[in-house]
């Protein structure tokens, strides 16, 4: 064998080991900017997950507030939908379940008027989270009044690298009350 053949074969493994060097340094450096992408889409479903949970809890709440007939309380008491402050609790925290609502993350009001700036009634008041407990004040509904649910949601990011802040969601709806309903045979 010649000598410079052993030459070459020095240099070519000399170049070789230079390239994994040279292939771990990229690997490094685009894996984190990878997993940054991946985390931030990450963070961003969750989210987007999240305020989509909070507004279809109110919608829910709303909408059960809203219907026709009588429910029983967690009392025994049977009263209309929409005087049912529990219920009407219930199904916003049994929709939004992710976000873990409590009783004063509801607000139920009921509006006077035909437009989100009438007069209103807070029906449900809820004591907030430092008080005793709940307090419910029921005030009579009248048809064509509607019924206003705002729910609000304290987003926190999965993975808290960047020390996103808490974000406080809300989402509000309203609907027609339906108290009588009439069924005519015409």
């Amino acid at each position: 064998m010649n000598k410079n053949f052993f030459t070459e074969l020095k240099a070519v493994r000399r170049i070789h080991n230079r390239e994994k060097g040279q292939g771990l340094t990229e690997f490094a450096l685009t894996i984190t900017i990878f997993l940054a992408v991946v985390i931030f889409i990450m963070e961003m479903g969750w989210l987007f997950y999240f305020y989509n949970s909070i507004i279809a809890a109110s919608h829910e709440a709303a909408r059960y507030g809203a219907a026709a007939g009588y429910s029983k309380t967690d009392t025994g008491v049977i009263v209309n939908f929409n005087e049912d402050c529990s219920g009407i609790r219930s199904a916003a925290k049994r929709v939004a379940w992710v976000a873990n609502l409590r009783d004063w993350d509801i607000q139920i009001r009921i509006l006077r008027g035909t437009d989100i700036n009438s007069s209103y009634d807070d029906i449900c008041t809820v004591a907030g989270p430092n008080a005793a407990g709940p307090t419910y004040d029921i005030k009579p509904i009248s048809t064509n009044n509607r019924i206003y649910v705002k729910v609000t949601g304290t987003y926190n990011p999965l993975i808290n690298l960047v020390l996103i802040p808490s974000i406080n969601l809300v989402a509000d709806s309203s609907s027609t009350v339906m108290t009588q309903i009439g069924v005519s045979d015409q």
